[in-house]
């Protein structure tokens, strides 16, 4: 039996934070390929949390994750959205996106990363994540999947050369763009996609009615394919 998704509210969100949650993702968030998942971490900015968002673009809708943990420990709440949904981790509160947002554009203002109109530009990863000359690979590739995204007009060698650990990377060029990506982050997409692929079959789910899933169905698959990837991983 499905659960009933409980719509809720979330005190003092505005339109104008809810946009700036979402510029700041797409601006300056990494792209997991595979589960068309782009994530943001704020990283330590003094605060005592860090701010986590993640906005999923799959089936065309944008279901937007923020929290202080990677897995909310406390609960979320779920807001209905015209493309989505809102899942709000409930032990954050605005004020904290606020106060968030604000220390991020002072750093985005720091590295030159606001044009003159005090828009934020876009870059390939979360700078929050870099020091003065490099960006940290542990913490960029934290979560498995995940992919760099090259900006139009950059030569990917020399981004690869803005990493600490460049050995551990690899440059792939695909249809929609340049990417960088972990040398052993191949394997693990190749392994997830093939997982997917047999939980569709298993439920008798046609990669034509994909697209009809609900928000409920899809975080459920994505559970149980991170059950069988952490099994396989057990056994090898």
């Amino acid at each position: 039996m499905k659960k009933k998704i409980i719509e809720e509210k979330i005190k003092d969100l505005t339109p104008e934070l809810l946009a700036d949650i979402y510029d700041i993702t797409e601006k300056f968030g990494t792209l997991n390929e595979e589960d068309q998942i782009i994530n943001f971490s704020s990283g330590d900015l003094g605060l005592g949390y860090k701010l986590y968002i993640s906005i999923s673009a799959i089936l065309g809708n944008k279901n937007l994750v923020i929290s202080k943990n990677v897995v909310m420990l406390n609960g979320s709440k779920m807001v209905k959205l015209k493309d989505g949904y809102i899942i709000w981790d409930k032990t954050l509160t605005v004020e904290d996106v606020i106060n968030t947002i604000n220390k991020i554009d002072e750093l985005a203002k720091k590295f030159g990363l606001m044009d003159h109109d005090n828009k934020r530009k876009r870059i390939g990863g979360n700078f929050v994540e870099k020091n003065t000359d490099r960006y940290i690979v542990e913490d960029v590739f934290e979560k498995q999947g995940t992919v760099f995204m090259v900006p139009a007009g950059k030569d990917p060698e020399k981004m690869l050369d803005l990493f600490d650990h460049p050995e551990k990377l690899t440059i792939v060029t695909e249809p929609f763009g340049t990417t960088i990506r972990l040398k052993d982050g191949t394997e693990y997409l190749k392994r997830r996609k093939n997982i997917a692929m047999e939980l569709l079959k298993e439920k008798g789910i046609s990669i034509e009615y994909v697209k009809n899933l609900t928000l409920e169905d899809i975080l459920e698959m994505r559970e149980e394919i991170d059950k069988r990837l952490t099994k396989d991983k057990h056994e090898i």
